[in-house]
């Protein structure tokens, strides 16, 4: 089994202005500081992802591939890394002659827990699939998921609100000069 991250989280659990408030860092800097501003989002960045790595959890919304072979595939109920999940976006197979083939979403859904998973109904039968290492695509989007506001004119989007507290505290942590 491999998981990639495809699409990165839009913007990190923590703002710029937030770490420099951590650090104790003067936020009114000017563009002569932007190496500054630079060196600090990087760490952010970098913390955010040694966070996600020792959690298994993604903290802002964003698109996971997992792809593995048939045999490492259970037919069943297949595990999603990386939780939470807020949708499953497709199930793909190659099959037998090595086409892409996507899986009805009728045919499965998904039970949220510690670590989701993907269920095939019992209408789905089990195809039969070419033999490459990742013959089984499932394309997620992982994290917390993002609040919605406004009307449908003037919508806007939260990526970082539902992420909790202490994750955001354990990021700024992580962000030291």
């Amino acid at each position: 089994m491999h998981i990639e991250t495809i699409t990165p989280p839009a913007i990190e659990p923590v703002s710029l202005e937030e770490a420099f408030t951590h650090l104790r860092i003067d936020p009114g800097f000017t563009s002569d500081d932007t190496a500054d501003a630079d060196a600090v989002e990087t760490m952010i960045i970098a913390a955010r992802e040694d966070a996600e790595h020792y959690t298994k959890r993604a903290f802002v919304q964003q698109t996971v591939l997992m792809t593995m072979n048939d045999t490492a595939a259970p037919w069943a109920a297949v595990e999603l890394p990386r939780p939470p999940l807020i949708e499953v976006q497709s199930v793909e197979y190659y099959d037998a002659d090595n086409t892409l083939q996507t899986v009805d979403p009728a045919l499965y859904y998904t039970v949220a827990g510690f670590v989701p998973k993907l269920v095939f109904t019992s209408d789905f039968t089990k195809p039969a699939v070419y033999a490459r290492d990742d013959a089984i695509r499932v394309n997620y989007l992982a994290g917390y998921a993002p609040l919605v506001s406004g009307t449908s004119e003037s919508e806007v989007i939260d990526y970082t609100a539902n992420v909790p507290r202490v994750v955001k505290a354990a990021i700024l942590i992580g962000v030291q000069l």
